[in-house]
This record gives structure tokens, sequence and C-alpha cells, in this order.
């Protein structure tokens, strides 16, 4: 029976050889000679890319050429096996459970097969068609630069600004950009002031991408693209361009250019179906050190010592660029928006414990049996959790200087929770360990033992640690053998059995020790871990539960105010101690020192005392999703006028935010139930972040320019309902948060915003045909529009008629004709939606937006469109108008949803 297969990592050394292989039938395989030498030229600047693995199957890459690349959430994959077998034993190898973006796939039928048979599912497909031109014909191109205007590379200030336009972004995708900048060829189209205008950047396989111009029918796009082209050319590579298949102007740009269509790929998108957290230290590059530096000249000279500290470490690594053992990182590369940074230069290091000698460390903690079985079991369950999930997220072993064979010190981090140990008796290598922990994260000490103490006290005070507790349980003990022969008698009413994901909810519900962060803790023992819950048969409601900890004692133990002192704690107590003792193991407990009534239960079962544990948590001087403890407040009706006066600053910058919130200040006087007006923490006049909910409507908005308030809102809304984003401007914000709640993308479409001032909307003059007049809309017209619109889901009708009740409508309608010819509608944020006619090319359109924008103009407002980026004919009219762009949008909805279709459908009714 031959070996499994499995994914091999091709040695850097073979890099060279490897590329070599896709030199034949050029330029067939031009691009997977591109990707190899792309990697290649970015190991000459960083030997040990982050999140970057190459594999082979079997390491058999001089077969077949088969390889698969992931470059953080990029995948790409190539071979030369006519059959595609090796890619195929290969794809299925790849860890699904978290979600990659195969970029560019030419294999999209074996990645579907792929996905069906290991019961992955498609997040996002976008089938692209590429566009080829030879080096030689780019040579050929004429590039004419306007006056005024020049050409020439990008640099990496520039990489937020592309990716805040970049209808693509999403988390990371910052990171990426400016990775592309800094060690790519890219070209901008640049103005006398030195603003961009237009760019494009050079991909890892060689590919044109990411074009985009500052605005539209200026020429900006096909400037850049020949004055790349040639660019690129000149330094010996053919060109390529991927173009979605949709995107029609873009394809007639690069037609224009001379590019031509050479093959259809796709660009795919997995469902991830892990439990994930996406924080991240990510290192600050060394060019990057003196921005960063610059952001502490404000209120000078208030951070002029940390200035001079960054000014120390530039002019360090000037001397000696790989400054040996400093590092800068920054939490998810967000150290633009808030200057958060952290410096490590240090002799000791933490270093990082393989997963494979978790087991040898577990061993060492045999010896003096039963004195350290706590700990041996500690490392056993990580060890198991290890198998289930190879890549646990936001876990962590380390030793001192990589020492652990020698003393067993350890520290590990899991998620919030932090555990060490040692077996020397000093304690010198653990202390020292626990200096290099990051104390400005909130850390829960978990099980500290009395002879640590020392240490911890130590850290306290070195570090000035604020604690939010500190206290010591006693350790209660209960031998297998013992359990074994506990009677578990359980009423005839109630049953026993394994607790759920669901069950952690209420369990964390009712914990007096939870937090942010604990009911996630919950539902992994709950998957992982033996459990047993108490449930009544008849109502299904659960009396009593424990969870077996990491540590292997019992724990979270409770009962409901309303079923104590009715023997139910005693009954899981025992039920587990039994199902532990079946399993070979001893049962242990932690119980504070004060809870006399839980002592006295484990004590009366036959636990026993054999010493004490010490339990810490500090203050977090740092920004970590598990440590707020935020919630979302409700702004009463009376404050929505302040609300809305927030954003009248920089006017009319914040103009489609006013129109929202106005809009529910005139609608709440005719119905106080209609919306939930949403804020966090009650800060909204600090940072002025509001989310309305309207059904299953949803609109946001903050003036926090980190978006940081508004992602912390996102992430505690209840997502077992669909919701829709209307005109979202926080694309990249939305869907980071879909991803952290694993939910899949059912429609995410991209917007341009147009824009008509009031001013120029007076001046509208139309003539109507003779039989034609324009007039507001009646409601019973609602199902008439309802039918006639393509974005039909449950409830639109109501909507509509709702619309046409409460806001400013546009028909235009024609003698002995009952319904309307054209229509248009003013939306909840101002914008002008539900555009329509029934018949095209007789300037109906042009009539009813001329004259609901004179309606507006006339009460004071101004006119906002939101059009798909993708019809055309829509925008062609509005700029035909005089409507120019003011910014993008998008329109996103989840999938994952129970929504109630029957309570929409009362509220209708009503």
């Amino acid at each position: 029976m031959g070996e499994a297969d499995r994914l091999v990592e091709i040695p850097r050394e073979d890099w060279e050889e490897w590329r070599d292989l896709y030199r034949r039938d050029w330029p067939r395989h031009e691009l997977a000679f591109n990707l190899v030498q792309n990697y290649i030229e970015w190991s000459k600047r960083d030997r040990k890319i982050k999140d970057l693995a190459l594999y082979s199957l079997n390491g058999s890459w001089r077969e077949n050429g088969t390889f698969i690349v992931t470059d953080r959430i990029d995948l790409y994959m190539h071979t030369l096996d006519e059959s595609l077998d090796t890619l195929r034993r290969a794809l299925e190898l790849v860890d699904w459970d978290y979600y990659y973006v195969a970029l560019m796939c030419a294999y999209e039928t074996l990645v579907f097969d792929t996905f069906k048979k290991l019961n992955v599912r498609v997040s996002v497909a976008r089938p692209n068609t590429m566009y080829f031109l030879s080096k030689e014909e780019a040579l050929k191109l004429s590039v004419t630069v306007p006056e005024g205007l020049r050409v020439g590379p990008l640099q990496p200030p520039h990489a937020k600004m592309i990716n805040d336009l970049w209808p693509h972004r999403e988390t990371g995708s910052e990171f990426s950009i400016e990775r592309l900048i800094r060690w790519n060829p890219s070209m901008g189209l640049f103005d006398e002031q030195a603003n961009l205008l237009g760019w494009c950047l050079f991909t890892q396989a060689g590919v044109m991408g990411s074009l985009g111009v500052i605005e539209r029918r200026k020429g900006y796009g096909k400037i850049v693209v020949k004055a790349f082209a040639k660019r690129l050319a000149e330094m010996g590579h053919n060109l390529y361009a991927s173009i979605l298949v949709e995107n029609e102007p873009s394809k007639a740009l690069f037609a224009s250019v001379g590019f031509k269509p050479i093959m259809e790929v796709n660009w795919i998108r997995n469902c991830e179906r892990k439990f994930m957290n996406d924080d991240q230290l990510v290192p600050i590059p060394v060019e990057s050190l003196q921005d960063l530096q610059q952001m502490y000249r404000r209120d000078w000279p208030q951070h002029e010592i940390i200035y001079n500290w960054l000014q120390n470490y530039i002019e360090w690594l000037r001397i000696d660029r790989k400054l040996k053992d400093f590092s800068a990182f920054s939490l998810n590369d967000t150290w633009r928006a808030n200057g958060t940074f952290v410096i490590q230069m240090n002799d000791d290091q933490l270093v990082p414990i393989p997963v494979e000698s978790l087991q040898d460390l577990q061993q060492m903690y045999r010896r003096d049996w039963p004195q350290h079985e706590i700990i041996y079991n500690w490392l056993q369950n990580y060890i198991e959790w290890l198998r289930i999930d190879r890549k646990l997220k936001d876990f962590s072993a380390f030793s001192l200087n990589d020492t652990w064979r020698e003393n067993g010190t350890f520290v590990i981090q899991d998620r919030y929770q932090l555990l060490f140990h040692t077996l020397e008796h000093t304690n010198d290598t653990l202390t020292r360990a626990l200096h290099l922990v990051d104390w400005d994260y909130s850390w829960k000490i978990s099980g500290c033992y009395p002879r640590h103490r020392s240490s911890m006290l130590e850290i306290i005070e070195k570090h000035r640690l604020q604690l939010q507790y500190d206290f010591c349980t006693e350790i209660l003990y209960m031998s297998r053998e013992k359990a074994l022969q506990l009677d578990v008698t359980i009423p005839h009413e109630l049953q026993l059995r394994t607790l759920t994901i669901e069950d952690a909810v209420k369990a964390n519900s009712l914990w007096p020790n939870g937090a942010v962060g604990s009911e996630f803790l919950l539902k992994r023992l709950a998957l992982w871990n033996p459990s047993v819950g108490l449930f009544d048969k008849a109502s299904g409601e659960m009396v009593a539960w424990c969870y077996r900890l990491q540590s292997g004692a019992h724990g979270v133990l409770e009962v409901p105010v309303n079923h104590r002192r009715k023997g139910y704690g005693t009954i899981v107590t025992k039920a587990l101690a039994r199902k532990l003792a079946e399993l070979d193991f001893n049962s242990y407990a932690f119980v504070q020192t004060e809870n006399n009534p839980s002592r006295e239960m484990f004590q009366k079962l036959g636990f026993e005392n054999i010493g004490t544990l010490h339990w810490t948590r500090n203050e977090p001087r740092k920004l970590v999703e598990w440590d707020r403890d935020d919630t979302l407040v409700r702004i009463p009706a009376t404050d929505w006028e302040q609300l809305r006066d927030l954003y009248r600053q920089n006017w009319p910058r914040h103009e489609v935010a006013f129109n929202n919130v106005q809009n529910y200040v005139r609608w709440i006087e005719r119905d106080p139930q209609i919306s939930a007006t949403l804020l966090l923490n009650g800060s909204w006049r600090q940072n002025g972040t509001y989310v309305i909910i309207d059904h299953t409507d949803v609109f946001m908005y903050t003036l926090d320019s980190t978006g940081e308030t508004l992602k912390r809102m996102l992430l505690l809304l209840d997502w077992h309902h669909s919701y829709l984003m209307n005109m979202c401007l926080y694309r990249a914000i939305v869907l980071e948060v879909y991803q952290l709640h694993r939910l899949a993308v059912a429609f995410d479409s991209a917007d341009v915003i147009y824009h008509l001032p009031q001013q120029v909307a007076r001046h509208f003059r139309y003539e109507l045909p003779v039989g034609l007049t324009l007039k507001r809309i009646a409601p019973h017209y609602a199902p008439f529009i309802y039918n006639q619109w393509l974005n039909k889901s449950v409830g639109t009708e109501y909507f509509i008629e709702r619309l046409l009740r409460w806001n400013v409508s546009m028909g235009l309608f024609c003698e002995g004709v009952r319904e309307p010819l054209a229509w248009c509608i003013r939306t909840q944020n101002g914008a002008l939606g539900l555009l329509g006619v029934v018949a095209q090319r007789k300037g109906y359109g042009s009539l009813v937006i001329k004259a609901i924008a004179r309606r507006l103009a006339e009460q004071g407002y101004s006119t906002y469109a939101s059009v798909r980026r993708t019809n055309v004919a829509s925008r062609k009219l509005f700029e035909k108008l005089g409507f120019r762009i003011a910014g993008e949008a998008s329109w996103l909805k989840n999938m994952k949803s129970t929504f109630d279709d029957s309570e929409l459908r009362r509220v209708i009714k009503a």
C-alpha cells in the first residue's frame, strides 16, 4: 500500500529549476513562469514572506509541473499534467476550511468538482476573459500624455486610496496593494500637483490589474494602460489582463489598445467553515517607519520621546538593514489609521514550540506522577484539538529561546487565555518568558500554581498591570476508580445528553465568569470536549450543565436560579465524573475559596482538596476583539435631530447621512415603531456612527475615519437574519464582518453614486408631449411598480407602498392609460430609486428624473442616485442630464437567514 498524498513545500533552492519547466510551448505556460519568477524576486527582498507557501504533490513537481501556491488568501495553481490528476489530488489536500480566492483560475471545472466532493460551498465566482498583447506590439504603442499631466511609478502611500476605490477590496487588500507597489512595476497618472488620476498594478502572475481612475470619461484609463504596457514590454514582458466578462467598458478599452481575448478564467472564492478570528500582528515594512514616525509629530512635543525612539531605529537600520532581533508590528496592518505599533528587540525571545513537539513536552510532565497531572491533561487537550484543527486559530505555544527540552518551561496563548508552567525550581526561565508576553492585551491567567505566583507578581509590578480580578481556587480531586462507583440517578421527567453549540449560548448568558469571547470558548468546548447537560423531557429546557475545560477539570457548572436546590448540580457533576472515568480520566474541579455551597457539594460527592490555583486577568491597554464589552444601544427618537445635525459639517460631504436620518425623523412622526436606530455604547455624539435597521433594510454611516466603531457595531447584529445593506459606503467592513460570522454573500452589487446640485436642478426645463402629465404617484400603484421591478423579495411591495405614501415620487401618466409610463421615488437615504419605464428610448426616464430633481430642489434638496456600475444605459442617462460621480457604494446581502417571512407579512397586513 502506497503512502498517502501530501502537499510538500518546494525548497527555495529549486525555484529556478522549477520555473524553467514552464518555458516549454512558450508562451502557453507564461503565466506560471511569471508567477514563480515573481516569488524568486520577492524572496530576495524577504526570505520568509509571511503566509506564503509553494506546494507540489508529494514533491513531484519535476515530473508533472503541478503546483499550488497560497499567498495570504490568494491561491494559484498550474500543472503540466494533461490528465489533471495530480492537480486534482493536490486540490483535495488544501485546507478549504479557510477561505481562499483562486485567482485567474483556468481549471474551474476541476475546482468545482473538488468543492462538490469535499462539500465546500462557493462564496463568489467571477468569470473573466484573459486578454493578451505581445511585447512586440506593445513597443509600437504611441503614448500621448496631455499637457500638465505625467506618468510614473506609484508610491506606497497611494495604496490606501487605490484600495478605498477598488470594488473588490476586502480585509488585507490594502496590504497586498502596497506590497505590489513596493516590489513590482506600477504605473500612475498624475497632475501638476502630484494628485493621482489613474493607476494600474502588475500582479504576482505578471498580469495588469487593479486598473482604476479618479474620474471617468477623461481617457485616463487608456493613457495608463498604454504607458504601462509599453513600459512592461521594454522590460521584456508580454502583456496580460483579466477582465470581468460583464465589464464591457474595460473590455472595450483594452481592445482599443490592441489586446485580444485568448481564454476564459474564473476568480473563485470558497466559504470558510472554521471558527476564526482574524486579528494578527503584521510586520511594518522598514520603508514605512519614517511614515509612522511622522504621525508622532502631531501635538508636538507630546510624543517627542516616541518620535526620537523611532528615529533611533531608523538610523540603526540605515547602518544595518537586517538589524538582528528587531521587529516592528501593527495589529492587522492598521498603523496608518491609529499609529499603534509594537517593536520587539531582545536577546531573549519566545520561540514557537512546533505542534509535533507538544507530545514530547507533555511526556516531561509524567515525572513525579500525579504531581503534574493537570498540566499533562492541559497539554493533552491541545494535542487533541490540534488533531481536529491543525491550524488552531489564535493558538500558540512558546518557550524561551527554544529551551523547553531543558526545563519544561512553556507559555501557551489560546485567544485571551494564558497558560504557563515550568519544571525549573528557580522560575528564572518562566519569569523571563513572561516578560516577553504582550501585556497590552488582556490575558486571563488560567491556573497559576502557588510556586509560580512570585513570577506573576513581578510581571504585575514591572509592567504596571491593572487587574480586572485576582482570586484563588481550591483544587478538588476524585480518582477515576471512585468516580466509576458514583450512582447517577435521574428523575423520570429529566434526561441527560451532551451539550451542543446552541446550548452554549444559554450557558454563557448565565455564567458569572462570562465575558466577551467566552461564548466562543463554550461552543468550542461543546464541540470538542466531553460535557453533560440535564434537560426537561417535556419542554426541552436545560436545567443544569457542566463542561470539561481545557485543563481536564469540571467547569462552568451552573443551575438556573429557578431550578436550584433540586439536586440538579449534583446530577450533572456525577454524570460528567463517570463519563470522564470511562474515558480513563481522573476528575478535578476548581472552586473559589469563598464559594462554600459549591465546595460542600463536591466534598459531599467525595472530592478531596489537594491544593490551590490563582486566576488573574489584566486590564487591556490595546484593543482586541474578545476584550470588548460592547453593546448596541437604541438612540431615543428625541435625539435623532441632534444626530442628524452632526452631518452638517463639511457640507455636502455627509449629506446622504443627513438625508437618511432626516427621513426617519419625519417617518417616526407617522409610525413610532418604524425602525431601530442603533449606536455603539451610546457613543454617537463622539463618532457620529449609527446603524438603522428597518425590517430587513440596513443603513449605516460613521464619522470615525477608521471605521472601527462601525465594525464593532456590525459584529453585534443578529446575523440569523438576512439584511440588505442599502447604498453601503463600507463594503470592506461589511465583508469582514460576514467573514467573521462565516456568512455567505447572497449578492454584492457595486454602484456609482451620482450627485446633482439643487442649483442645477432648479433650471431643468422639459416639454411634455400632448396627453402626458407628471404628478406624484399614488400608493395604490405599488403592486404595479413592484411587478416591474427586477429585485423583488419578501416585503418589497410593502416598502414601495410606504415610500409612495411618505416620500416624494414622480410618475409620467398618459390620458386614458391607468398605469404610469415611467416612475421614480425618493428613498430613505434621499437618493432616487426604483426608476422604471414601460418603454425604453422614448425619453420617459429623462422626464421623470428632471421633474423629481426639480421638485427636490424646490424643497431645498440636492439630488443623489445610486446606479449599478454595469448599468451603462442608466449611467449615460444621468450623466447626460448633468449628474456627476460623487463616489461609490455597494448593495450587499447575506445568505444566512432564519428570517421569518410571517413576521414581515403581519407588519404589511397591519
